[in-house]
């Protein structure tokens, strides 16, 4: 297997740099969300089951996307 690594620098404007602090602040409010919801129900650590129980609220709730909300699912429980 071949492996390349390369550098990348992000230009990204004031505008771009504030959405991805944004992005990432309510991700990790999302992730602690879930994560309280685990430890307050006793929840087993299951991807289906938390998505099952908790997508639509954690898009509303966070404004996330489809894809990052899913991501939060899979990082609480890894």
């Amino acid at each position: 297997m071949f492996t390349k690594t390369i550098k990348l620098k992000v230009l990204a404007d004031d505008k771009q740099i504030q959405g991805f602090k944004e992005l990432t602040e309510a991700y990790c409010l999302a992730c602690n969300f879930v994560s309280g919801y685990v430890f307050e129900h006793g929840c087993e650590l299951n991807v289906l089951k938390l998505h099952k129980a908790l997508y639509r609220t954690v898009r509303e709730k966070f404004g996330l996307k489809s894809m990052m909300a899913c991501s939060v699912f899979r990082t609480v429980v890894a």
